[in-house]
């Protein structure tokens, strides 16, 4: 299995605690324009149409070859499985982006340790265990630079704060991504961190 995969790094061992143990973790949200809940494999149809229709935006998201043009339904189930089996045992936690009639994927939302950002220097490992938590999402193309992907990520940030209860996350992108930089500007983030070694996480945004 990949685990370069929907923005997961390889050669990751399973955590015996879990992830996030002092808080609440949610089993959805839902605002004017999506619905999300866990990314599970009945989600697979929806999930690759959105993961393929956007395979171009997607690498330079993840700064890797994924979704290769033959991406095929069966890797896709692999990952879904692999999500589903983290979400489960609280390794980390991801959620499909749905409309809300969930006839659509309109993403994918990765809440993960910080401890799975690398390569990084010592003082900036020390930063970020600081923070509970880092958060990766993509918003298909289609539905990219639009009000409604604006109002979503907003009203994600607020499902954070108010429902998760973490203030202190931290929201990851890369230069590669213009268009996240200034959707995380425009929701009210600020550049936290930059890494000296350029990856998918270069760039590191918070909420205060």
């Amino acid at each position: 299995m990949n685990y370069l995969l929907h923005g997961i790094q390889s050669g990751l061992k399973m955590k015996q605690v879990r992830f996030l143990s002092n808080y609440s973790i949610p089993d959805s949200f839902q605002n004017t324009h999506c619905f999300c809940e866990p990314l599970k494999p009945d989600h697979i149809h929806l999930d690759y149409e959105a993961v393929m229709s956007s395979r171009q935006f997607l690498r330079l998201w993840s700064k890797s070859d994924w979704p290769s043009d033959n991406f095929q339904l069966e890797d896709n189930l692999n990952d879904l499985v692999m999500h589903e089996k983290e979400h489960i045992e609280g390794v980390a936690y991801t959620y499909t982006i749905l409309s809300v009639d969930k006839n659509e994927c309109l993403g994918c939302l990765y809440v993960n340790p910080t401890d799975r950002i690398e390569p990084v220097t010592d003082h900036e490992r020390n930063l970020l265990n600081q923070r509970p938590a880092t958060i990766r999402f993509w918003i298909r193309n289609s539905y990219q630079n639009t009000d409604k992907e604006s109002i979503i990520v907003k009203d994600l940030i607020s499902w954070f704060k108010l429902t998760w209860g973490l203030k202190e996350i931290l929201f990851s992108c890369n230069k590669q991504v213009p268009g996240q930089i200034k959707l995380f500007r425009s929701s009210g983030l600020f550049l936290w961190l930059e890494l000296q070694n350029p990856s998918r996480h270069e760039l590191l945004w918070s909420i205060y």
